[in-house]
C-alpha cells in the first residue's frame, strides 16, 4: 500500500512539473532572437509573406526545442536541442 501512495505521489509530481507552461518571451525578444538566427545562418526570404510562413514554422520549432529542453533539465529526457538552420523548414521541406 505504501508503494501505490508513494508511486502515485511521484507520478503527480511528475505530472505537474511536464505540464507547466513556458515562461512566455515578449513579442519584441522573439522577433529579435528569429533577427539573430536568420543572420547567423544566413536566411533571407523573397517576401515578407514567405518570410511570415518560416517564422511561424521557425517558432513551432522554437516551442517543441524549449518544450525537449524543459523536460531535459527536469530529468526527463537524457540530451538537449537546439534551434538551427532548419528551423524554418517543415520535415517535407527538409528531404527535398
Amino acid at each position: 500500500m505504501k508503494s501505490l501512495v508513494l508511486l502515485l505521489l511521484v507520478a503527480v509530481t511528475v505530472s505537474s512539473v511536464v505540464s507547466k507552461p513556458l515562461p512566455e518571451d515578449s513579442e519584441a525578444e522573439v522577433h529579435k532572437e528569429f533577427e539573430t538566427w536568420k543572420v547567423k545562418y544566413g536566411k533571407s526570404y523573397p517576401s515578407t509573406e514567405e518570410e511570415a510562413k518560416r517564422k511561424e514554422m521557425w517558432l513551432a520549432t522554437r516551442k517543441k526545442v524549449m518544450e525537449h529542453n524543459t523536460r531535459a533539465g527536469n530529468g526527463l529526457e537524457s540530451y538537449t536541442m537546439a534551434v538551427n538552420h532548419f528551423a524554418d523548414l517543415v520535415p517535407f521541406n527538409i528531404y527535398l
